[in-house]
């Protein structure tokens, strides 16, 4: 997903390969075992085939890997993608109204979540958004949300790994975000390339969260330094 100037208002652009399997190689660093894996807002399911890759090269056996997609026609066409691994599954659903109990909970979140800025999400689906997450205040975006949403969804010591724009970091409407933020591990703050989406008018930044106390986060500048 992502944002362009000519489509901000569906906040769809595709990961590319090359930054998807970046981010699953981060997902699963160090992680001992994960049994079930989250594709938040699946798409075609970039992720999905990341993912795929990284385990067969490695030799390792899959987890259960839950894509969800809204987009009913690109939810059916990641199931038909995917139709010869039984341990995918592609949900047809609109992620951020799913509960625990239809879904379950992860070990590990993945996500290029729809950058869709307040002006372009229906006035009524605003409103219903108040009432039901934290982080939807002032002109808040929907990204703001999938973090919140999948946060829930995480299992106590999971991660989480998501690439949207850095504007969360400093924008007022983020404020309740960055709260909630900090009330976890943000174990890392890897800003991207500004080409990173060729065509993108976006500043990319992949957030790595841990479901755990705080601790310290590493930052990685675009300039190549870290602090």
């Amino acid at each position: 997903m992502g944002r362009t100037r000519a489509r901000e208002g569906l906040g769809r652009v595709e990961t590319p390969m090359a930054v998807a399997r970046h981010m699953v190689e981060l997902l699963f660093d160090g992680v001992a075992s994960a049994t079930r894996v989250l594709d938040a807002g699946a798409g075609r399911g970039i992720f999905i085939k990341a993912i795929a890759a990284y385990v067969r090269e490695r030799g390792i056996p899959p987890p259960e890997v839950v894509g969800v997609e809204v987009d009913p026609q690109l939810a059916d066409a990641a199931a038909r993608q995917f139709r010869g691994l039984p341990w995918v599954k592609i949900v047809a659903a609109d992620f951020l109204t799913l509960t625990p109990r239809e879904i379950g909970h992860f070990d590990l979140v993945i996500s290029n979540p729809p950058y869709i800025s307040y002006e372009y999400i229906d006035p009524a689906a605003r409103e219903r958004y108040r009432q039901t997450f934290k982080t939807a205040r002032g002109r808040f975006d929907m990204y703001y949300l999938f973090f919140e949403k999948a946060l829930d969804l995480l299992r106590q010591g999971g991660r989480l790994v998501f690439i949207t724009t850095e504007k969360y970091t400093y924008t007022n409407s983020a404020t309740e975000l960055r709260k909630l933020l900090t009330t976890h591990h943000v174990k890392l703050l890897e800003f991207l390339d500004e080409d990173t989406f060729p065509g993108v008018y976006a500043y990319p930044l992949i957030t790595v969260v841990e479901k755990k106390p705080p601790g310290p986060t590493a930052i990685h500048h675009r300039d190549g330094t870290t602090t």
